[in-house]
């Protein structure tokens, strides 16, 4: 319907107010996606993300984010940024 999504885990663009708690993504395969990417958002907040980790790619692509919330996720640094572009 929408081809291929630029993650393999949560996609969202222009969206406010998102809020996700407890939230397990895994892949059978290595994926060169990122698992979240969040465009245009205000108000992303995310507790307890779980995802693979590896070398690559980044688990985060953000664009023209604003108000991004992440804590208490296994592995990853809590994050409070505002961002034109990141990922990490």
């Amino acid at each position: 319907m929408f081809g291929n999504m630029p993650a393999y885990g949560m996609y969202a663009r222009h969206v406010k107010a998102l809020s996700a708690r407890d939230v397990v993504f895994t892949t059978d395969t290595p994926d060169a996606r990122p698992a979240f990417r969040f465009e245009e958002a205000a108000g992303v907040d995310l507790d307890r993300v779980i995802v693979p980790r590896g070398p690559a790619p980044p688990i985060f692509s953000l664009r023209r984010v604003t108000d991004f919330v992440l804590r208490n996720s296994p592995g990853l640094p809590d994050k409070r940024p505002t961002a034109d572009k990141e990922e990490f």
